[in-house]
């Protein structure tokens, strides 16, 4: 799992690759105090059923908390079709 941090003007700041969960890598993100995140933009496919709809729960329930946007773009736009 790969999980990137990006400045408003689309620069990578942080990226976390790891074979951890979800909430591990996203604590790690969230309570290290570097970042002020103001928005979640996740890939909701394509992949396990199950996989994406536990990651948009985890993600969504993330937004709500920190009160930052939430969007979800499909994995195809992301590399080009």
């Amino acid at each position: 799992m790969i999980v990137g941090v990006y400045d408003e003007n689309g620069e990578l700041l942080s990226e976390e690759k790891s074979d951890v969960s979800l909430v591990k890598i996203m604590d790690q993100i969230l309570n290290g105090g570097e970042f002020n995140l103001q928005k979640i933009i996740y890939a909701n496919g394509p992949g396990s059923f199950m996989g994406v709809k536990v990651a948009y729960v985890v993600l969504k329930t993330i937004s709500i908390v920190k009160e930052c946007e939430f969007y979800a773009v499909s994995g195809f736009e992301l590399n080009g079709g």
